[in-house]
């Protein structure tokens, strides 16, 4: 399946996976309830944003 993908959907995914690599560990740094309680939600709607965007782009080919 991979081998199908172009360069862009491949780079989002890295991009989405290193996003919540960065994510996490900001929270274990802050280890701060307020703002995993904030920005977790956020985060995860901008990582199905972009899993939903490769998704569409890989209907269309």
């Amino acid at each position: 399946m991979i081998k199908h993908w172009g360069k862009a959907e491949t780079g989002m995914l890295i991009a989405a996976v290193l996003l919540l690599m960065v994510i996490f560990t900001f929270f274990e740094i802050t280890a701060s309830l307020t703002v995993s309680v904030i920005a977790f939600p956020i985060s995860l709607i901008v990582l199905m944003a972009i899993m939903e965007f490769a998704a569409t782009e890989l209907r269309r080919k």
